[in-house]
């Protein structure tokens, strides 16, 4: 508990205050490898990838950015004015971490555990970078207004720390939005309250076996 109390202050005061802490002093650079590690194993098996019920724990949330965009693209279609031009929601890492996990980001072909270190150092799941202080989610959706058929019209883009990320499915910054809500239709319209268990137990869940990025 000391080494990471000492590790915090260290980290905090370079974070917050751009200063190195006489406390980042005490450790080499595999000293903090490792505690960066094991913040990344808490995570991990908290709110990603260690339990399929952690990413599943934000299907509601998941759910409203839809029917917020079928709304929105609704609306367009019939000519009236959108009634949510900006839909914006506020949470911790407790939120982001599950619903990028539901969407099947940062994926490591096997799981982080506390004995296989030296093999995860090029791991793709790095809690600091997915979700640091200030971490911020955006889907943008757009619309083109020359495209020919209503399946092209509108396009989905994701940011994550205002940095475009490419889609699971396809591997795209910018796709059709169809295609993006077709990919998450096992989630969006089957998952409910009262089946999460029974999707938690499932060993099908696309959503947790992309080839991540």
């Amino acid at each position: 508990d000391m080494v990471e109390a000492t590790f915090y202050l260290c980290t905090y005061e370079f974070i917050l205050k751009g200063i190195v802490s006489p406390w980042c002093d005490v450790f080499e650079k595999e000293d903090v490898e490792v505690l960066e590690y094991l913040g990344d194993l808490k995570q991990y098996w908290k709110r990603s990838y260690g339990y399929k019920i952690n990413g599943l724990s934000s299907y509601r949330l998941f759910q409203d950015l839809f029917q917020y965009m079928d709304q929105t693209i609704e609306e367009s279609e019939r000519n009236q004015s959108i009634s949510h031009t900006a839909v914006i929601r506020f949470g911790h890492a407790e939120t982001l971490l599950p619903v990028l996990t539901l969407m099947g980001y940062f994926k490591d072909d096997y799981p982080l555990l506390a004995n296989n270190f030296e093999a995860q150092k090029g791991r793709k799941f790095r809690s600091g970078w997915i979700s640091p202080f200030a971490a911020n989610l955006v889907l943008v959706l757009y619309r083109c207004s020359k495209a020919r058929g209503l399946g092209d019209k509108y396009k989905l883009q994701l940011f994550l720390n205002e940095k475009p990320l490419p889609f699971p499915h396809s591997g795209n910054l910018v796709t059709d939005y169809e295609d993006v809500k077709y990919s998450y239709e096992h989630l969006t319209e089957s998952l409910k309250f009262n089946n999460v268990c029974e999707f938690a137990t499932r060993e099908d869940l696309i959503s947790l076996e992309h080839d991540e990025l």
